[in-house]
């Protein structure tokens, strides 16, 4: 089938988030834009009209698990009525409903799933029936794509090896980086901003949850931090904060340890650290790493992902073991008292992120998704 004879529809979670949401805002208007009809549907309520270049995005109204059904009924019906041909969804929920909205209509519709971290990160950190569930299900469901856009090697490999699904219906893309806007954002001054340590600073940015390793990262920072003037600041908000600020508090770092809570746009304290940690045990391709190399943050990062591999490899991070908190430490210490060091990083990571410009990894989307399309 031609593109310009194609109904298209994009699916995604949330408007306004995580990496996956993100992405599907600097994709999605860009994507397959010589279809006959595109549509974008958010599976969560949109508070307000957005449009992205111009094109309307419409809600399921899924608000908690049991609005599955409903959200599968409505896209159902509406992939009847729009005469879809192919369904790109992002993150597993709108994958699960994508795929079963899917087998209510009587005619083939292709699917493609968009995965942006490692298939079982969220439930390799809990035991639980909810986490037990979700691999089972992921189990069944991935199989079923005819195309699941992956972003890293090892997220590659556990499709394969522990999903089942075939090597030729997966391909590994980047992430798409808006260079230009991010350095726009770098620019902004401190006042507009939330208040941050007038001293330079450690940052850390991402969700509080478990996986993440922030304790590590608590524990690397005190054995360092009477060697350093830096403070650290820990930007995001999750269910470990309270948990956190106990700990810092019991290392005697309430005075040296920020918590700003959620922050709207992290890129300018990226701009402004002394240094970026990422301290997770299990990433895909962590957006805040980018967006920090993007605009000359020194990383210090475990290796929870290949890319982490790539990147140190080319000398545009310094990677360590994961968990391994003497490590994170002195890679930490090693960064900051060191200047030449800190601008060699700046130098390499400048290089290494062009290759994750947005225009080419559109490009590279766009090549995959005519190629469903024209099988």
């Amino acid at each position: 089938m031609k593109v310009s004879n194609a109904h298209v529809l994009f699916l995604t979670a949330a408007i306004e988030g995580g990496g996956a949401e993100k992405h599907f805002m600097r994709l999605a208007p860009s994507l397959l834009t010589r279809a006959k009809s595109r549509h974008l549907i958010c599976l969560k309520q949109i508070d307000r009209n957005v449009r992205p270049n111009g094109l309307t995005i419409r809600s399921l109204g899924w608000k908690s698990a049991k609005d599955y059904p409903v959200a599968i009924y409505r896209l159902s019906k509406i992939i009847r009525e729009e005469s879809i041909d192919l369904v790109y969804s992002f993150s597993r929920c709108a994958n699960l409903v994508s795929y079963l909205a899917c087998q209510r209509v009587s005619r083939q519709v292709r699917i493609v799933m968009g995965i942006n971290s490692q298939p079982g990160l969220a439930y390799d950190q809990q035991s639980s029936f909810t986490g037990w569930a979700w691999q089972n299900i992921k189990r069944w469901l991935y199989p079923h794509a005819n195309l699941i856009m992956c972003n890293s090697l090892s997220a590659y490999e556990e499709l394969t090896c522990r999903f089942g699904c075939r090597t030729e219906n997966i391909k590994v893309v980047r992430n798409p980086l808006p260079l230009n806007q991010i350095v726009r954002q770098a620019a902004v001054t401190v006042s507009q901003f939330q208040t941050i340590p007038d001293t330079s600073y450690v940052l850390s940015a991402g969700r509080l949850c478990n996986g993440k390793g922030l304790s590590d990262l608590l524990q690397a920072y005190h054995r360092i931090h009477k060697d350093v003037r830096e403070s650290l600041v820990v930007l995001g908000d999750g269910p470990l904060r309270g948990k956190l600020q106990n700990q810092a508090d019991r290392l005697g770092l309430s005075d040296r340890v920020f918590f700003t809570g959620w922050v709207q746009d992290p890129v300018p304290y990226y701009a402004r650290c002394a240094a970026f940690a990422m301290t997770s045990y299990c990433e895909g391709l962590p957006n805040s790493v980018l967006e920090a190399m993007a605009v000359g943050a020194p990383v210090v990062s475990t290796r929870c992902t290949s890319w982490i591999n790539v990147f140190a490899n080319k000398g545009a991070c310094i990677s360590v073991p994961v968990g391994d908190v003497n490590d994170i430490a002195g890679a930490m210490q090693s960064v900051l008292i060191d200047s030449s060091l800190r601008q060699r990083l700046k130098q390499k990571s400048a290089r290494v992120v062009q290759d994750f410009h947005v225009d080419k990894v559109v490009s590279e989307r766009n090549s995959l998704l005519r190629s469903v399309l024209e099988k």
